[in-house]
């Protein structure tokens, strides 16, 4: 393993000292202080995701970073200040993939996916169900059975803010269980904190976040937290505390693998091409450093083999598959026209 690790920072390094100088209206690229832009609150998983790649990047590649925390509009305040700075690679957007696609959707932004460059994706976050350890619910076919005897009883259910990625998953989860009016009732909270507190405080006994956020915070270590179900195709049966934790798919809820909390890196659309071939560069970089890998694998935030990370041209097909598939299910219930 170390000898792998050894070899992966050799190339690496090679790859850095290969990278060209950006020469951009006579004046080096990076000159200043980028600006990364995360539409969300400190200390949840963009803070950490912008922190982990850029600062580090900036560290290996000689150049300084700033972070501006714009919370509210479910990222759009966030996106409306990077689409008032200049096309020139200075100002670089940090967000949910899912929540660029559900603005221009639900009509949060004037702007559309369309309108950003993409430089890459550094992690996919598997969403999921989970519990108290202490609550009566040892699993989720449990809750299911409960759900279908009691169908006018919807059980609240803790997440993130409303219309983003969380009730999405939420919606669809409701959908698949085949119960009228479904079986959660979504409860937003505007942090995580807020979220996890609410849960652990005993006032509500469902939460719906990431399983690398979860771990990150300590649930499974401080035996807080039962993870009842994740989504996707496929169990995570490697990892210990999601030992015999089923996947949505085995349970018979349709719901697309590829929903999940994914977040992108882009900037203004203009920005000379030359200089968004350089930052997608820097988010490899960032991508392939130790710390980078380390985290992921300590916070396990790469439990999806392969979807870690997606190239900036991924980035974009993959929004422009959310932006058909979203519609269809919003359409489908009711939440739009």
């Amino acid at each position: 393993m170390l000898k792998l690790k050894g070899f992966r920072f050799f190339i690496l390094f090679l790859f850095l000292i290969s990278l060209p100088i950006v020469v951009w209206a006579g004046e080096q690229f990076p000159s200043k202080t980028i600006e990364i832009v995360v539409p969300y609150g400190p200390g949840g998983g963009a803070d950490m995701t912008s922190r982990g790649i850029w600062e580090q990047a900036g560290k290996e590649m000689g150049f300084n970073v700033i972070f501006n925390f714009m919370p509210g509009g479910v990222a759009m305040v966030g996106l409306a200040h990077v689409m008032d700075q200049p096309a020139d690679g200075y100002t670089i957007y940090e967000a949910s993939g899912s929540d660029i696609v559900l603005g221009e959707i639900f009509g949060r932004t004037k702007y559309s996916i369309e309108d950003l460059d993409y430089l890459g994706s550094p992690v996919f976050a598997t969403s999921a169900i989970h519990t108290r350890t202490d609550s009566k619910w040892e699993n989720i076919q449990q809750v299911i059975d409960y759900g279908k005897e009691h169908p006018k009883e919807k059980m609240p259910i803790a997440a993130a803010d409303r219309l983003g990625i969380d009730e999405i998953f939420i919606i669809t989860f409701n959908k698949g269980v085949g119960i009228k009016g479904g079986l959660f009732k979504f409860v937003p909270f505007p942090s995580s904190g807020e979220r996890h507190a609410t849960v652990l405080g005993g006032h509500v006994d469902f939460l719906s976040d990431e399983v690398g956020d979860c771990a990150g915070k300590g649930r499974y270590e401080n035996n807080q937290i039962r993870t009842l179900v994740i989504n996707g195709k496929l169990r995570a049966e490697h990892i210990p505390f999601l030992e015999g934790v089923p996947c949505t798919e085995e349970i018979g809820i349709e719901i697309a693998s590829f929903i999940g909390n994914w977040r992108t890196f882009a900037v203004k659309k203009g920005t000379p091409p030359e200089i968004v071939d350089y930052l997608r560069k820097v988010v490899k970089v960032g991508y392939d450093l130790p710390f980078w890998q380390d985290l992921l694998e300590k916070n396990y935030m790469n439990i999806r083999a392969g979807e870690s990370y997606q190239t900036g041209e991924e980035c974009l097909d993959r929004l422009r598959l959310e932006k058909d598939r979203f519609t269809e299910i919003l359409k489908e219930e009711g939440y739009i026209q």
